[in-house]
């Protein structure tokens, strides 16, 4: 009778993908948990060059084979290599040893538990959710699954499951311990408030791990990722209580800076892709550092060869325009994603040739790779912190308006004039191109397709009905809703565009009934009430407006500066809309310097010349984008 040992799922291997991907987690987690770069930015890093001390200093540190060695009766690995199908008294077995390993190193827990229909009957399901800090408002996610595929029969059912996913588990609880003194270190530095920096504080280190990812029969959109559809759909409705570092109506999935899956890895030989371009720099960093380190000849090891200077090869494909949201495949990111949500997935692709099958090779990994693996995700943690994107959020914005406050008509006037050559028309085209363009790029339209646009009477609400077509032509449900609508010619025409391309509107009035409403059939706001000119109070009917805006819950975007906020101070009169994202046009304004939520420029109509003469701080576009993001807010106030 063979051995449970002898029913792998996949070839537990280790070679030097479990190096990279060990590599990948910790430059990942270090650098943006313990040293919190603001990670929501697209920009590119720039390393620092690996000096002879640093390479000491990698090939030195603990060897981290002891915890993924299944030849180890105490590694991680052999305590969850056991058959483990959901709902199951091994996949308990497996939850408490992980449960209890976490809570030993002062974590805190907690468990998803709930019972999902399948096609086999009812079945637990129990997710685990361990966060560092629990009192941080913001979480770098890292995940995997720990159940295991559902055979009913032997010897089918003793499916080990090794890549899919035990390997990965293990080496997140490797992680855990590996990083818990550094995230000691950093909260008690915190407490004692000798750490300066907010956004670090607020910031922590959380691991799901979920059950039920495995299909009882065929894998499709109801049999599969059972604690993952769960626990997405139950914090997108979970609203965390307003403080100085969460913003109004901010969602558990709205503190995920990034989530990372882990799947599929372990088996040799593996192709890794990057595929969503809002994780890109990740992957580039990651490729970046395995090459330093590779040619510098850290990789080799003892009498090997392989992983000489000369001979080594990267496991990182790279990044083509091909694999941009080339990611959508089955697995536990795809309720996230589909919610907004950043997402890493780290997977092999193509997958193992012994996916789902029973293969008797279990191997202990060499120590080669262990080498790799530690020198290249310790050369990473020395080197993220210094790599931040040039800029922050509050410079941006604050030294932009000191200027824009007094020049913005005199701009407008240039660019419109005979020497800039733009029309109204022209500037409204663009910027309602932008605000859509956004909008698209935060809220996927099979997830948040019905889309209620709130227009003013000035060029806000131009922009708006500019964006509303534009959404519908990118395939969006748009609605506008005009609580009092504009009157000059150009508004008319704008409005005729959108009615010949069958845009419903709502007609304007003084009841809000209307607007109660429509808030019950939207799954995303955008707000181009009021520009940057709006000066306080809020008159009628927008005193009624506002307010049932924002107790509508919905996700809101708001364009250039959030309706009631004041363009250099703010929401000083708390009446204003309080948005999750916005999209600024031209320049970032003072009055946003605070503002948590993701921030979007759209500003590519402005020449150079101008840019000069009013000496603009407006970072780099790419490639054919008419939007930049920029680098998040930093937080006001410590915990």
């Amino acid at each position: 009778m063979p051995s449970s040992l002898d029913f792998v799922g996949k070839t537990l291997k280790c070679s030097n993908l479990l190096a990279s991907l060990r590599c990948f987690l910790l430059l990942v987690i270090c650098s943006i948990t313990v040293l919190s770069v603001q990670c929501e930015t697209l920009d590119r890093r720039t390393l620092q060059p690996l000096s002879s001390e640093d390479i000491s200093r990698l090939l030195t540190i603990q060897d981290p084979v002891k915890n993924v060695d299944p030849s180890n009766p105490q590694s991680h690995l052999s305590k969850i290599l056991i058959p483990r199908a959901a709902g199951t008294e091994n996949n308990t077995l497996v939850r408490e040893y992980i449960v209890s390993k976490l809570k030993s190193l002062n974590w805190h827990i907690e468990l998803d538990d709930f019972v999902g229909e399948t096609p086999v009957g009812s079945r637990r399901f129990v997710n685990i959710i361990a966060t560092k800090d629990k009192d941080a408002s913001r979480h770098v996610v890292l995940s995997a699954h720990y159940d295991s595929k559902y055979y009913p029969n032997y010897p089918e059912n003793q499916f080990l499951g090794a890549t899919d996913s035990a390997a990965p588990c293990a080496m997140m609880l490797d992680l855990a311990e590996t990083l818990n003194p550094l995230l000691e270190a950093k909260k008690k530095s915190l407490d004692e408030g000798s750490e300066d920096d907010d956004e670090t504080g607020d910031t922590t280190l959380q691991l799901l791990f979920f059950d039920g990812e495995e299909a009882f029969v065929d894998w499709t959109d109801t049999d599969s990722i059972y604690g993952a559809r769960h626990l997405a759909e139950k914090w997108g409705t979970s609203y965390l209580p307003p403080s100085n570092s969460v913003r109004h109506h901010m969602t558990e999935l709205d503190s995920i800076e990034h989530l990372i899956l882990l799947d599929l890895l372990g088996a040799p030989n593996p192709i890794i892709r990057s595929y969503f371009i809002n994780t890109a720099w990740l992957f580039d960093s990651l490729a970046s550092v395995e090459k330093r380190l590779g040619d510098s000849g850290a990789f080799a090891y003892g009498d090997d060869t392989s992983m000489t200077a000369e001979k080594w090869t990267s496991y990182f494909r790279p990044r083509t325009t091909a694999t941009v949201n080339y990611g959508y495949m089955g697995d536990d990111h795809v309720p996230f994603l589909q919610r907004g949500v950043s997402v890493l997935h780290l997977i092999a692709e193509p997958f193992p040739h012994v996916w789902h099958t029973l293969k008797i090779r279990l191997l202990p990994p060499p120590l080669r790779p262990t080498v790799r693996t530690s020198v290249t995700h310790r050369r990473y943690a020395l080197s993220y912190g210094k790599d931040r994107p040039a800029g922050d959020h509050q410079r941006l914005c604050i030294g932009n308006t000191r200027k824009l406050i007094a020049w913005i008509y005199q701009i407008d006037e240039e660019l419109m004039s005979a020497a800039g050559g733009f029309s109204l028309d022209q500037l409204m085209e663009l910027a309602g191109l932008a605000c859509a363009q956004t909008l698209a790029t935060v809220y996927r339209k099979d997830v948040y397709p019905r889309v209620l646009v709130c227009c003013g009477p000035g060029n806000q609400g131009g922009d708006g009905l500019v964006a509303a077509r534009h959404l519908s032509m990118f395939g969006y449900q748009p609605t506008v809703y005009m609580p009092k609508p504009g009157g000059k010619d150009i508004y008319k025409r704008l409005q005729v565009q959108c009615e010949n391309e069958r845009i419903p509107f709502i007609p304007p009035s003084n009841d809000v009934t209307a607007l109660r409403e429509a808030l019950q059939r939207t799954d995303v706001i955008m707000d181009a009430l009021f520009g940057f000119s709006f000066k306080p109070p809020v008159r009628a009917p927008f005193d009624e407006v506002l307010p049932i805006l924002n107790e509508s819950r919905l996700p809101i975007l708001s364009l250039d500066i959030p309706s009631g906020w004041d363009v250099e101070e703010g929401d000083t009169l708390k009446v204003g809309l309080n948005p999750d994202v916005l999209i600024t046009l031209t320049a970032p304004k003072k009055g946003v310097a605070n503002f948590l939520g993701r921030h979007f420029l759209g500003g590519r109509f402005v020449p150079k010349t101008l840019q000069e003469k009013f000496d603009l701080q407006l970072p780099p576009y790419t490639g054919s984008d008419q939007i930049v993001e920029l680098p998040s807010a930093k937080l006001q106030a410590k915990r």
